[in-house]
């Protein structure tokens, strides 16, 4: 009986490796794959300030305040939690980077080209300053 009801109760806690995989516009099991250079070039097309360094998608956004970036980066948090798909965030004082990669497949995928398209999104309600290109950073 207490073999049944561990197993019972091991089989509910425990979920499948993939259910954090599963997003809205993807069936159950299917992560996108690594977008070739060209891919990732024509989607960047689509984005403000996004650049690609290394195997990440990054954009640096500049505030007057320090919890204006907070208040940012807590909106960007609520969006990838609904998209199931997270950047690695840098804060330093007012400076907020955002570091886009589908980090189980090693590189930029489709979900990344779609949370930076979110994030782009909450920049402009924010009216959040993006650092320049030739800005040093």
């Amino acid at each position: 009986m207490v073999a049944a009801r561990l197993k019972f109760v091991s089989a509910h806690l425990i979920r499948p490796t993939f259910h954090r995989l599963i997003r809205p516009s993807y069936p159950k099991n299917i992560v996108p794959r690594l977008l070739r250079g060209e891919e990732i070039r024509e989607g960047l097309r689509k984005l403000d300030g996004w650049k690609v360094r290394g195997k990440f998608l990054v954009k640096v956004f500049d505030f007057e305040e320090f919890a204006e970036g907070i208040r940012f980066v807590d909106s960007v948090a609520q969006a990838a939690d609904r998209l199931e798909h997270h950047p690695d965030i840098s804060i330093r004082y007012t400076r907020v980077t955002l570091s886009l990669q589908t980090h189980s497949e090693g590189g930029v995928t489709l979900w990344d080209l779609q949370l930076a398209r979110a994030i782009d999104r909450l920049g402009e309600a924010t009216k959040a300053p993006v650092k320049k290109s030739g800005d040093s950073g």
